[in-house]
């Protein structure tokens, strides 16, 4: 019971805010790098050309795309902000192949120096937020995944495959698990430790939680025009280049227990916000604190980093990854014995591999997923997937 009533506080506080197969497909694997430095871009943008397929670079900059047979005959196009769109035949790639990206290069000309302020970008990026994401009910099939650390060991690790049902008008999501794999790192030592840290992982076993972070919603403090007085705004150096504005923000003082520093990407033609990434510190709220301390926990230092990103279809933005990194300090109080500090690391990733916005069907309410029921027998593969046609985001 203890164990659940932190993992409650944890979550409310977060929430304040290789091979390929002949018959089927091939899957490619590279890195997507910068043609001049060979810097690795990560969640670079990969899809098939006109289609729904897709996935993106991982945070080490590395990917691998399952191709479908029936699109060898098509094109791969790739791309990256801030850096020109490449093509390249499906048919003359390697399976294993490092795509280069070269930098868009404008003119002085092309640039235009504007006075306007920040915050006026972002006002009206938040008023266009109905016309720029989608309002109708869609299907998204995307590989989840997670892992957890506890002191530097990678305890458990969790790959998954979903289709949800996407429901923007009311809010809602549901999912069916389509695969599943689960990696015991270390059982021996988690085992030991599972009583003396909350209950954490089990929430992070269902995307809801990354994709309720993945929303653009005008309540999100660094968009919320009523907090902009406590919101440092800056243009950066590439706030004028190429068909994006980049716009950094700090948070000068607590904002909803969060002390954030990023950046926000808007698309110029339709003021749509398309990127966002920040990092920062989660301050526990002072009347928790008796809370964990009764409970035998005293959680310290908690910091949370998150990346998402959009693509667009048929002039709609919609969530194609998402990457939240939660890091904290747990000390296990003991009455009778040495109290023990443990260094929590949680890790999720959401990638969209490909989208439905036509004939749409609603998960059938007998193969919904539920995090409290056991994982195992809630598997339902009805397309007959296998993990090599998973475009995963793999380290």
């Amino acid at each position: 019971m203890k164990k659940k009533k932190i993992l409650i506080i944890l979550i409310f506080i977060l929430g304040l805010n290789l091979q390929s197969n002949a018959q089927s497909g091939k899957t490619i694997y590279g890195s997507v790098l910068d043609d001049e430095t060979n810097e690795k871009l990560i969640f670079s943008s990969i899809s098939i050309k006109n289609t729904l397929i897709g996935t993106v670079s991982n945070r080490f900059g590395d990917y691998n795309f399952y191709i479908p047979k029936q699109y060898f005959n098509d094109t791969l196009i790739i791309n990256y902000i801030g850096y020109n769109d490449k093509e390249i035949l499906i048919d003359t790639i390697n399976l294993f192949s490092n795509i280069l990206l070269s930098k868009k290069v404008e003119t002085l000309d092309e640039i235009v120096l504007t006075p306007i302020s920040p915050e006026f970008y972002i006002k009206k990026a938040v008023i266009k937020i109905p016309d720029n994401y989608p309002n109708n009910s869609y299907i998204s099939n995307s590989y989840f995944s997670n892992y957890t650390k506890i002191n530097n060991k990678e305890i458990s690790f969790h790959e998954m495959f979903f289709k949800t049902h996407h429901h923007p008008v009311k809010d809602s999501l549901s999912h069916m698990l389509q695969l599943y794999k689960k990696n015991q790192i270390d059982e021996d030592y988690y085992d030991s430790i599972k009583n003396e840290i909350p209950d954490v992982e089990r929430q992070f076993l269902t995307p809801d939680f990354i994709l309720e972070l993945g929303k653009i919603s005008s309540k999100e403090i660094y968009l919320d025009s009523l907090k902009f007085k406590k919101i440092f705004y800056k243009s950066n150096d590439k706030f004028n280049i190429n068909n994006y504005r980049y716009i950094n923000f700090v948070t000068t003082k607590k904002i909803n227990n969060l002390i954030l520093n990023g950046e926000i990407i808007i698309e110029k033609n339709s003021d749509a916000i398309v990127g966002i990434n920040y990092e920062g510190n989660i301050i526990i709220p002072l009347k928790i604190k008796p809370i964990l301390f009764l409970s035998g926990y005293k959680v310290s230092d908690p910091k949370i980093l998150l990346k998402k990103g959009y693509r667009m279809l048929n002039n709609k933005w919609y969530v194609s990854f998402i990457e939240v990194n939660l890091n904290l300090t747990v000390e296990r109080k003991h009455f009778f014995k040495e109290n023990k500090i443990y260094n929590c690391e949680f890790y999720q990733v959401f990638n969209v591999n490909n989208l439905q916005v036509e004939n749409i069907e609603t998960i059938d309410k007998n193969k919904k997923f539920n995090i409290n029921k056991e994982i195992d027998l809630q598997i339902f593969n009805d397309a007959n997937l296998t993990w090599e046609e998973v475009n995963s985001l793999k380290n």
